[in-house]
């Protein structure tokens, strides 16, 4: 395996202006599809979002959220209702590996992203089910903010992540 884009992979919150394409966007989703879910639950619905006005509402979401309104895109996962899902207590892991998949997609075509998290707190989940309409038992658990980095610089591998003195043996 080429380990490349596993460390090029970085948190983006600048973007240039560039415009992302929808079949782009829309394949980032489809490898997000890719990921391991419990007893293959497909646990959530992916929402594409590009309207600026919508952008500048859900960077509002939190003290944190606020270069949202520069990203050229975002995705929104909408967690399916718990009676549809085989096991919903696997859920949260279930979106940790789609947005990995999904944040990889993009590195891998020179997208910068940056994950946002909503669940579980009830006042994010409420606000953005409240911006993007969702409904019917779905609720926004997860954003991926997209847009090509305004500095490619930004990508580059940090050696610094490695410690080695974290990785035990047998037992911590």
């Amino acid at each position: 395996m080429d380990n490349e884009i596993l460390l090029k992979r970085r948190s983006i919150r600048e973007y240039s202006n560039t415009d992302i394409p929808a079949d782009t966007l829309e394949s980032i989703c489809k490898i997000g599809m890719y990921a391991p879910t419990a007893r293959n639950q497909q646990t959530c619905d992916f929402i594409i979002v590009k309207d600026k006005n919508t952008l500048e509402k859900l960077s509002n979401l939190s003290s944190h959220s606020s270069f949202i309104k520069n990203a050229n895109a975002i995705i929104c996962l909408a967690l399916a209702p718990k009676e549809n899902l085989a096991t919903p207590d696997m859920a949260s892991q279930d979106l940790a590996n789609i947005m990995t998949y999904m944040s990889l997609e993009a590195t891998s075509k020179g997208i910068g992203s940056c994950y946002i998290g909503i669940y579980p707190k009830e006042d994010r989940i409420s606000y953005v089910d409240n911006v993007l309409n969702i409904k019917n038992g779905y609720h926004a658990c997860a954003i991926l903010a997209l847009g090509y980095p305004k500095d490619l610089s930004l990508f580059a591998e940090k050696p610094n992540k490695i410690n080695l003195r974290r990785i035990h043996k047998e037992w911590f």
